[in-house]
């Protein structure tokens, strides 16, 4: 039941996705956690595999009316909600251009629109580090 909600809303996923820097590097691939799928629970406790599974479904979901989030983009999830005047961005990922990326499959899949607020819900990392990649 639990992959079955975590792709409830699933509104758009890239299967091939990469995501570099300006220089080309290698920044974040989904790919990278294929391996989960075919380890062994032995290996490693049920749970943790579970959720690392659970966490390699990537893509843009709708959560509820005028609300989203990019899921596997990166470490963490950024949330969107349509404000009156544009996007309103909840914890911006990581890296700049994990974020960037997230911007760009939300403005291609359900219209761009200027970012007028970002949240960031708290001090770690994986919540405001992309910010500069979300504009606004």
């Amino acid at each position: 039941q639990d992959f079955i909600d975590a792709r409830r809303g699933l509104v758009a996923t890239n299967p091939d996705l990469e995501i570099r820097d300006s220089s080309g590097a290698l920044v974040w691939r989904p790919a990278d956690y294929a391996f989960l799928e075919a380890l062994e629970s032995a290996a490693v406790n049920p749970s943790l595999l579970r959720q690392a599974r659970l966490n390699s479904i990537h893509g843009l979901f709708e959560v509820t009316g005028g609300v989203w989030q990019v899921r596997g983009y990166d470490l963490s999830n950024m949330s969107v909600i349509e404000g009156e005047t544009g996007w309103i961005i909840v914890d911006p990922l990581t890296a700049v251009e994990t974020a960037r990326a997230a911007m760009a499959l939300v403005n291609r899949e359900l219209g761009a629109r200027p970012v007028t607020a970002i949240i960031h819900t708290h001090s770690h990392i994986d919540h405001f580090g992309g910010v500069g990649g979300v504009g606004g």
